[in-house]
């Protein structure tokens, strides 16, 4: 049997739970919750990932995330599979908290085989 490895919570999740718990902020409830649910996925914890996807935060999620939750739930201990779309959304929904995807769309559109203008 493969040796278990201990996951650490993030640091983003432990920031956005101190959040919740001083503002009713939906965004911050939700990025709680997918760091909760990211955490009981690569810990393989079938209870809480259960319990998580019972709770009436589970019909935000976007279909791939509930799905690959449903399926981690089903597998076994020893499965390697990573929670690839949960850590997806939990990245873009801390993006969203923190800003850091605004500044990539203000630079706009960058073509990369642009003429200089003085050749036409």
């Amino acid at each position: 049997m493969p040796e278990r490895r201990e996951v650490r919570r993030p640091e983003a999740a432990r920031r956005a739970d101190a959040l919740a718990m001083n503002a009713a902020d939906p965004l911050t409830e939700l990025a709680t919750y997918v760091a909760d649910l990211a955490y009981a996925l690569l810990e393989r914890e079938t209870v809480e990932i259960r319990r998580l996807l019972r709770s009436p935060m589970s019909v935000r999620l976007p279909l791939e995330v509930r799905a690959e939750a449903m399926q981690f739930s089903r597998l076994p201990e020893s499965s390697v599979r990573a929670p690839i779309q949960t850590l997806r959304f939990s990245h873009r929904l801390h993006e969203l908290q923190t800003g850091a995807g605004a500044a990539d769309q203000s630079l706009g559109q960058f073509d990369l085989f642009a003429e200089d203008e003085r050749s036409w």
